[in-house]
């Protein structure tokens, strides 16, 4: 039996750049890892400063591993390509939200959001 899981990121310091060429780029390359990993990718919504993903994957990958799957991938080819994005410390937060609940709201997900400093 598969395990449904929401998981939400944001870039480091919430800086609004997942948009335009390079929220179309992170579309393609979670897509892609998804496909990689053999998890069934859900939902998946991006906005300028987090991004949501519904998997279900099977009971033997952790949702640690897929987190860390989707951020290492992700980082890897977004600062390689974009500029801009290399002059933040890092791509993404330490931090994610994950939960294996059966439904997980937008304000679940915009509190988590909201809670991650600016500042780091």
């Amino acid at each position: 039996m598969d395990i449904n899981y929401h998981i939400a990121f944001s870039p480091r310091r919430r800086k609004p750049v997942l948009v335009d060429d390079v929220g179309e780029r992170l579309d393609g390359l979670i897509q892609e890892k998804a496909e990689e990993l053999g998890v069934t990718l859900l939902n998946y919504q991006r906005k300028a400063d987090f991004v949501y993903i519904n998997v279900e994957a099977k009971p033997d990958l952790s949702i640690n591993q897929i987190v860390h799957a989707f951020k290492v991938h992700t980082a890897r080819h977004l600062r390689r390509e974009f500029f801009t994005l290399r002059r933040l410390p890092s791509m993404w937060t330490r931090k994610f939200l994950a939960s294996t609940a059966k439904r997980m709201t937008y304000r679940d997900i915009r509190d988590f959001v909201e809670t991650q400093s600016k500042r780091a």
